[in-house]
């Protein structure tokens, strides 16, 4: 392909991210934004960011292979480049923190699974929420007679050296 056809076809690319990242940042403004949405563009946006980089893979290298583009003028290509590569990531990003926040924001203190933040992310949960409450676990406190750290430690080398872990182990303490 020429060089001109690869920046027509990448100013097309540029024009259509932008326009799914403004989508993005519109849901972000939302007092109640919507996050299916917003994982469902962030997932455009990464094909076409893919698709982007691709063509800016391929214009870079014609324009190293051609003599009579200057240093300069490459360098100037990079940053071009370097510009989308940052928008991406940042607005990857956000949606992350976003994801974050709501799941924050719905934990009541005990372990909350959310199956719709799971859905999301593709693991096929259904869409009740399921809440679990986990027991506190008490350790053995240990005082300064080294004698009483024997059975830990032993436990604890056995545990280290097998390559096979049960799922629980009991302690006899």
């Amino acid at each position: 392909m020429d060089l001109t056809r690869l920046k027509r076809s990448r100013t097309l690319l540029r024009r259509i991210f932008t326009k799914t990242k403004n989508e993005i940042e519109e849901i972000f403004k939302s007092n109640e934004p919507d996050l299916t949405r917003a994982k469902a563009l962030i997932e455009v946006l990464e094909a076409r960011y893919s698709s982007l980089k691709k063509e800016d893979t391929d214009i870079y290298n014609q324009l190293l292979d051609d003599a009579d583009v200057s240093d300069d003028a490459i360098f100037e290509e990079l940053k071009g480049q370097e510009e989308y590569s940052v928008s991406y990531q940042l607005i990857k990003r956000e949606v992350e923190v976003l994801l974050l926040k709501q799941d924050q924001h719905s934990e009541t203190g005990s372990l909350s699974i959310q199956s719709q933040r799971m859905d999301q992310v593709g693991l096929g949960v259904n869409t009740e929420n399921c809440s679990y409450k986990l027991p506190l676990l008490k350790f053995k406190e240990f005082g300064k007679v080294l004698k009483d750290w024997v059975p830990f430690c032993l436990n604890f080398q056995k545990l280290m050296m097998t390559n096979l872990l049960v799922l629980v182990t009991k302690s006899n303490t």
